[in-house]
């Protein structure tokens, strides 16, 4: 979850952002994802299971026909979980953004949303990593969309500051396109979610369980 697929980061590049930034990114992301999920879910016993002795309870296809049309529902299957989950995450974010605009209307903050709030809350910490104070809301801001939400809408809406004549400096873009770089949010842990309970359901609490330490450790790096 610390990086992305090769697909989307066709597409944020289409939208501005710097391909060698992007590319950097998802390469750091292979040994700082490894690294970050032993600190959290450290090995401290010796695994009994290996390659020696798995067995397998599904019969396997017995022709080339059995084996697409299988595949072709295990797909279905996915797809139809992982749209349905991904609603499901989205509309809860709808849900409490709603609650806080209508809560901060009554105080005059009639604009807040879950991503303004966590804007806020992280421009001491865009600070941290190196943006300049005056930009440290708007990269706080694209953080968070990227948490509340997903990727995708951060680098959207990051998008504009990349055009020629934009107000941010060089070091300001790469720091914030390193950030958004990667698929740890509240709508990828759907995605996971649906997923496993399409393939393996058994799987799927457990994903559930720990899905703020995935997030996190994925975000963290």
């Amino acid at each position: 979850m610390a990086s992305i697929a090769g697909s989307t980061m066709i597409g944020y590049a289409a939208l501005g952002v710097p391909v060698e930034y992007l590319l950097a990114a998802s390469l750091m992301a292979i040994p700082g994802g490894i690294l970050f999920a032993r600190l959290l879910s450290p090995a401290t016993e010796s695994s009994q299971v290996s390659f020696n002795n798995l067995s397998f309870t599904e019969t396997p296809p017995k022709s080339i026909i059995e084996a697409a049309a299988t595949g072709a529902m295990t797909g279905l299957k996915i797809a139809a979980g992982v749209a349905t989950v991904v609603m499901a995450f989205v509309a809860i974010i709808a849900l409490i953004n709603g609650i806080i605009g209508g809560v901060g209307g009554w105080f005059g903050f009639a604009h807040a949303s879950l991503e303004s709030i966590l804007g806020y809350l992280l421009a001491p910490l865009a600070w941290v990593m190196g943006v300049d104070w005056s930009d440290a809301n708007l990269a706080g801001s694209l953080i968070g969309q990227k948490l509340a939400i997903n990727e995708f809408v951060a680098y959207l809406n990051f998008s504009p500051y990349l055009q020629t004549g934009g107000t941010l400096d060089a070091k300001t873009v790469a720091i914030i396109s390193f950030a958004l770089c990667g698929f740890a949010n509240f709508g990828s842990i759907g995605v996971v979610v649906g997923a496993f309970s399409a393939v393996a359901p058994h799987r799927a609490p457990e994903i559930a369980q720990t899905w703020f330490t995935r997030a996190g450790g994925g975000d963290t790096f």
